[in-house]
This record gives C-alpha cells, structure tokens and sequence, in this order.
C-alpha cells in the first residue's frame, strides 16, 4: 500500500507541475481559471489510486541508461560432502539478542510507517465527517426569515452544501443597508453557481488521503483563496465600489472574530485570507481576460499533460519490468533435466527431490553436490538447516545481517514467477526463456517489442555489464512452443566456433557454430534453408558424454521429405535452430544433423571449453 501511496504522490505533482507550466504559458491570470485548472488536479490526485490499480499505463523509456558499475556475484565453490548431514544453525533470540533479521526489521518499519499513515489519515477523516455532518445540520436547523435561511449559530455569512449549496445568513442581516446586503449575497450565489463547496470538499478529503504530500495542502488553501478571488470580481463586476466592498468584508469579519466560530466541511467565511483579498480590492488588480481559444488550448494542454502523467511512466525500462533494476550478475548453472540414474559429478535430476518447490527454484543456483546433500535430508528441521547454510555460504557480505545475493535472487525468482510464465504454468515463470535471463541480469534498462500476428518478439537491452560490455541485447521469441526461444542480438562475442561437417556438404545446409559469450553463455546456431531443408536436430554432451541439452524441428528420418517452409512461420527462414544457454565452466561437444528435402544428411561436431 505504502507503495501505491508513493507512486501516486509522484505522478500528482507530475500532473499539477505539467498543468503549472501551462498555465504559465498560456498567460492564465483569472482567478476562476485557475480555480477550475487546479481543482481538475485534485480530482486527477483523487482518481490516481484507482488509476494506478485498475487503469491502462504505458512504460516511456525516456531516461539516461544507467551507468552500471556491475559487480560479478558468482556461485561459490561450496564443498558439500554428499554423505554428510549439514550443521545446526544458530537462530538469535528476539529477546536475547539485540540483532533481528532484515526480514523483521523491515517488516516492522513497513507497519509501523502504515500506522502513522492510518491514524493521521483517519484523524483528518473523522475531522472532515464530522464537518460535514455540522453542516448538514446547520441548514437543517436553519429558519426562513424574509425568504433568507437564517441561523442564529452563523456570525457571518456562509455557503454550505454538496449538490445543492444553499447561502444561510446571520440574525440581524436585516439591519443591512441595501448594498451590502447586494454584495454579499452575490458573493455567496457565486459560490454556489460555481459548486466551490463540493470542490473545497474534496480537496479536503485529497488532503486527508496524501497528508504526506505538501502538494495537498496547498491545493486546498490555493483553491480556497482563489475562490473568493473569482467571487470578489464578480461582485466588483456588478458596480460596487471597492472602498465599500473591502468595508463590508471588515464588518463581517470582525462580527465572526467576537463569536465562536462554526467548524464547517467546504464552508466558505469571511476572514479567510482576508488580508490579501482587501489589498487586492483597493489596490484594484484587475486580471485580462483570456480569450476562447487560449481557454481551449491551454484545457486541451492540460488534459493531454495530465493524461500523460498519469498514465506513462518516463522511467528506465527496467521498470516495465519490476521498477529498480539490479547490478548483481547471478550466473546460472542450467539445465539440470537429467535422468535419475545419474552418479555424481554428473548433473542430477530435481525429479529425485518429488516435486521439491525449493530445489525447483533454486535449479539456477545450486550445485550437483549440494543438491545430492539436500536429497538426502528427511526431516523439515535438517532442511532448513540445510537452506540457511546454503544461503549463508552465498552471503557476499558476511557479518552483516543482509544477504544482498539471497534477497535479490529471491526478488528476481517471484517477479519471473508472476510475469512469466507461460499460460496454465503460473508460478514457473522463472524456468522460462525470459524468467532465466532475469534471474541472471535482472531488469533490462530497455524494452522493445514487436508483436506482429506471425512473428511477435521482445527485445531487452542492458546497460553495461561488467565482463559483457557497453550493451548487451536479447531477443525473445513470444511464440508459443519456439524452438528459438532466445538469442542474443549484441555485443559480438567473444569467439565463434564453426563446426566440422561429417557428410555430404551442400549450401542449403550452413555449418553450424557456437558462439560464446562472457558469464557462460553460449549461442548455438544452426542456419537453415527453410525451403530446402526438411528436419534438423542437436545435441549438447558434456565432457563425460551427459547430454545436457538438444533440439530438433521436422524430422531426420531417410527419405525425402516437404521442405520445413510449409510448415513453419517466415521468421524461420531466417531464424534457423539454436538457442542461447548459461553453462558452467567445463568442455563441451554441440552435434548437429540436418536433413535436406532430398534425403541427403549433413552431420556437424565442434567441440568447445567454457573457462
């Protein structure tokens, strides 16, 4: 919630700095102009929460890149012995020791900050209701007296009332010569021509919900003062004298200074502001009047500001994504898919865990030792043990009560898990194509993306990346089932292995190659002629013969066989078949077979070391 109130804060001054600018430029200087302009600002205030939870928004990636100094935070080399059990951990007791945990720390303050909040909001709240139930009941109480509402609890004139504003007089108004009687009641018919009670009403509940926010405060005492400003020219616009008017004004006032004053919701009274409006009167500032197309251009700038404040977000693209992009680098150690029947050091299978959520979610990060320690626990105790160790070995600053590495890890994997994941799999976004690159680079600094009907895509560029360079570029493919789920667009890498064919070689079938990037990415590429290629396959081994990866699309079988054009989107004619992986550091054989629509069948093998 905090974080809602905050974000609607910002986009309100947004919103009342754009309507200011324009004002300025368009020379506004009438007092019910610029009434009408800022009270449109508060019902945007008011309307923001709203906005923010059920309105349409349009990230702008309208800001400097990030200058990115990032550090690398790599998987350490934990030696866990697969036999043997983990060691008790410590918990500190809240009552035994004066550090907590950052969980709880943070939790607390978030309450706490909820709780001023709530009781300095429900305080100007119950102000406001008590208010206007006082004015509700001041008209119900008042008495007709020569066909003026009379109230013997009013010292001075007032206008109260939503929908139906109504002007209740004081006793003795009688006594009034007939010019003030005159000015007075046309300065209160203009305030209910004009509706200020239902405006002042609500920018007194803006300032109850954004109290935080000085913007709230002023909007109500501006929109106050430039109230009775709007009346005041329209009384001095009937012919009275403003000698007489301002003395009129001091009368009221001094009448409602010697009783007790009425504490009424959006109640507009005499000696509010008073002082600047005398000077005003006597001086006898007089506003230009704007023409009707200067009103309209500057209402449509308004609009059209406020529309954009509210509903853009002129922010890195990062926050299209999760708002404050991370320099932590997480390398991950992928794919684990292997079958069960697997010995160490060899890649395990997290089938052997039966659905661990855990151990799914930490597959990026978790090494075969570990894992293989972790599968042998049986009792939820020596897990958690296990878990806090394991985060605790991965703490970049130990000592201090922060992990930085485990609550960013942790923030990337739930962000990935509800943005995602594919439709009927919510809450693995995470072992996505997207959900990978976000939990090992995090938020992108710009989004683009093209969702053309045969071929949607999106684009991330990052900032610079320590060990990557001054831009790094993915593209994924949004279609569903993509053999190509993603590849990297920019920079070069840092060397390109071609494959060594094995049969027959023809130029419909390129050779395949790997392209290897800093942090263990690879780019495996296998070109293909859509119109002259039928089926096409590959397959990752490490070095003790694991497979640990592979790929194919249409079908190696002898024979002729329809050319894959027929069957698949045009961004396969130029896209081919690959993928981009993160491996750890080790030696690598990529096997390739590709199958023309004559039968013929091209075999490729490069073998590469990943440092």
């Amino acid at each position: 919630m905090e974080r809602l109130l905050v974000e609607c804060a910002v986009r309100g001054a947004f919103v009342a700095a754009t309507t200011a600018i324009v004002l300025w430029i368009a020379r506004i200087r009438t007092p019910a102009l610029l009434h009408a302009a800022w009270a449109s600002v508060v019902v945007a205030m008011l309307l923001l929460p709203l906005w923010a939870l059920w309105g349409p928004s349009a990230s702008v990636p309208v800001l400097p890149q990030r200058e990115v100094d990032a550090g690398v935070i790599s998987r350490p080399q934990v030696a866990i012995s697969a036999a043997s059990a983990p060691q008790p951990v410590a918990v500190r007791s809240e009552r035994g020791d004066s550090q907590i945990s950052v969980r709880d720390s943070v939790w607390n303050w978030r309450w706490v900050s909820l709780t001023v909040y709530g009781l300095i909001a429900g305080a100007l709240l119950v102000r406001l209701v008590s208010g206007t139930v006082r004015a509700r009941t001041l008209i119900r109480r008042s008495a007709q007296s020569a066909g003026r509402l009379t109230n013997d609890s009013c010292a001075s004139p007032v206008t109260v009332g939503w929908l139906r504003p109504v002007v209740i007089l004081p006793e003795g108004w009688e006594a009034w010569s007939h010019s003030k009687l005159d000015a007075v009641l046309a300065h209160e018919h203009e305030h209910v021509r004009r509706r200020d009670p239902l405006v002042q009403w609500m920018a007194l509940l803006n300032r109850a919900l954004f109290w935080f926010n000085p913007l709230a405060w002023w909007l109500e005492r501006r929109l106050a003062a430039l109230s009775e400003e709007a009346c005041d020219d329209v009384v001095l616009g009937r012919g009275h004298q403003p000698q007489e008017y301002s003395e009129y004004l001091i009368e009221i006032a001094r009448a409602a200074a010697r009783s007790t004053r009425v504490n009424l919701a959006g109640a507009f009274m005499p000696g509010v502001f008073l002082p600047q409006r005398i000077r005003r009167i006597v001086a006898g500032v007089s506003t230009p009047s704007a023409s009707r197309a200067r009103i309209a251009c500057a209402a449509a700038a308004c609009a059209i500001a406020s529309v954009v404040s509210v509903v853009a977000t002129p922010v890195r693209a990062a926050s299209q994504l999760s708002g404050k992009p991370s320099q932590q680098v997480i390398r991950p150690i992928q794919p684990r898919w292997i079958p069960p029947e697997s010995t160490l050091p060899q890649p395990m299978s997290l089938e052997w865990l039966d659905g661990d959520e855990w151990t799914f979610q930490m597959q990026s990060i978790i090494s075969n030792e570990e894992l293989a320690a972790y599968s042998r626990l049986k009792t939820p105790p020596e897990r958690d043990a296990f878990i806090a160790r394991f985060w605790a070995d991965r703490d970049p600053t130990p000592g201090t009560p922060a992990n930085e590495f485990q609550s960013e890890y942790l923030r990337r994997v739930q962000f990935a898990s509800e943005h995602f994941g594919a439709s009927g799999q919510a809450g693995f976004g995470f072992d996505t194509d997207r959900g990978r690159i976000y939990l090992m680079f995090g938020s992108p600094d710009a989004v683009e993306t093209d969702r053309a009907a045969r071929n949607p895509a999106e684009i991330w560029q990052y900032a610079p990346v320590s060990g990557i360079g001054s831009e790094l570029r993915i593209r994924f493919s949004l279609e569903r089932d993509s053999y190509c789920g993603h590849r990297i667009l920019s920079p070069s890498p840092l060397t390109t292995i071609e494959a060594v064919g094995a049969g027959p070689a023809n130029e419909a079938a390129r050779h395949a190659s790997v392209e290897i990037y800093p942090h263990g990415l690879i780019g495996i590429s296998v070109p293909l002629d859509a119109a002259k290629v039928a089926g096409a396959q590959y397959q990752l081994h490490n070095r003790q013969g694991i497979q640990v990866d592979q790929g194919a699309i249409g079908s190696i079988d002898e024979g002729v066989g329809e050319p894959l054009s027929q069957h698949l989107p045009p961004s396969w004619l130029t896209a081919g078949l690959g993928c981009t992986h993160s491996l750890p550091a080790g030696t690598y054989t990529l096997s390739t077979a590709v199958r023309l629509v004559s039968g013929q069948i091209q075999r490729e093998r490069v073998t590469f070391e990943l440092q």
